[in-house]
């Protein structure tokens, strides 16, 4: 079914899990979404709507799509990623994921 598509199933799978009774969000901001959903969290304890939260990110970039349009703007590093170096050329696409209660 194309709903189980959807970004959001894989929170409201855990929040299923684990018996989870507060809201469920699923915040959407490219490579920011990790801070963005560590800020939503924040605000629903500074708020009282929540004691506890968990949040969460993870980010799957390497596909033939994104490849290509990286590559197509010229930013791919064609022999390494050097962030801090003066002859950097360019980014390597990474993945990864976190979460914290």
């Amino acid at each position: 079914h194309w709903l189980d598509t959807l970004p959001h199933q894989g929170a409201i799978a855990t929040a299923r899990q684990i018996g989870s009774t507060g809201p469920v969000l699923a915040p959407m901001a490219a490579c920011a979404t990790g801070i963005w959903a560590i800020a939503q969290g924040f605000e629903l304890i500074q708020t009282g709507r929540c004691e506890r939260v968990i949040v969460g990110a993870v980010e799957a970039p390497i596909t033939p799509l994104t490849l290509a349009g990286f590559n197509q703007m010229g930013a791919l590093a064609k022999t390494g990623a050097y962030p801090f170096d003066k002859h950097r050329e360019g980014l390597v696409l990474g993945e990864g994921a976190a979460v914290l209660v």
